[in-house]
């Protein structure tokens, strides 16, 4: 089996993307890595707990998401075949929300991305791009809230303290294995446990709006254990003002 190499130019940083010929002939990967470090753009020091989300293009749905490690790098898991905005946010540093497309549907692999945030506070969110903050994601048929979903909602909750005219709608979803209507209940139970955390914290319940899809709306990829984890969520976006 061959390596194959390809280079790519986007936005200013070179992109490198890795598939495999068997046979003179390239061989379909479902799914790609996309590795890189989140830098500090003054001091090109590497920031730790970043978030990163790869968002599906045109739909908005989140496909992946993640935080940096100590070292500031980072692995998203991506489907090729898609288009994305790569939004990355830390605390005290402008927002990034950067596109990215694979040259190849083929790849499965791109690495060596460095992103750089400004210093500043973050960008206030918009009705097109969502909160700042990680889909979140449950425990089979449960609506706990588990600790990394705690941790992303306090930081929520700072947010939308810190901007009062801004509203947001809360949707629960399940995977698409069950009861249609048992799946619709248990995503209202999700929603409702992160609008009760919210609510908690001190945000006003009429900024806080629900919805339950259940399975309706899965993210893109094959049925596999990993995809019906992702998809047992909450998505939490910005609503235009009235």
């Amino acid at each position: 089996m061959a390596t194959q190499l390809t280079l790519r130019v986007f936005t200013g940083c070179l992109w490198l993307l890795w598939t495999s010929v068997v046979n003179g002939q390239n061989q379909p990967r479902p799914l790609a890595t996309f590795d890189g470090t989140v830098v500090s753009a003054n001091t090109r020091q590497p920031i730790a707990d970043a978030r990163i989300e790869a968002i599906v293009l045109p739909e908005r749905t989140v496909f992946s998401n993640g935080r940096t490690r100590p070292d500031g790098t980072f692995r998203l898991t991506l489907d090729p075949a898609r288009t994305y905005s790569i939004v990355t946010r830390a605390d005290g540093y402008k927002d990034l929300e950067e596109k990215l497309a694979f040259s190849d549907q083929r790849a499965d692999r791109i690495y060596g991305k460095e992103i750089r945030l400004e210093p500043g506070s973050a960008s206030r969110p918009t009705a097109s791009m969502p909160v700042v903050l990680p889909t979140l994601t449950f425990a089979p048929r449960r609506a706990d809230l588990l600790p990394e979903a705690v941790r992303a909602l306090r930081l929520l909750a700072t947010q939308l303290t810190a901007n009062p005219g801004v509203r947001i709608e809360v949707a629960g979803h399940t995977d698409t294995v069950g009861d249609i209507t048992l799946n619709r209940i248990l995503a209202l139970d999700r929603a409702e446990a992160v609008r009760a955390f919210l609510v908690q914290s001190g945000i006003d319940p009429n900024r806080v709006a629900m919805k339950a899809y259940g399975g309706t709306r899965p993210l893109p990829g094959p049925l596999s254990p990993q995809n019906r984890a992702r998809n047992k969520r909450v998505e939490i976006t910005v609503l235009p003002n009235p």
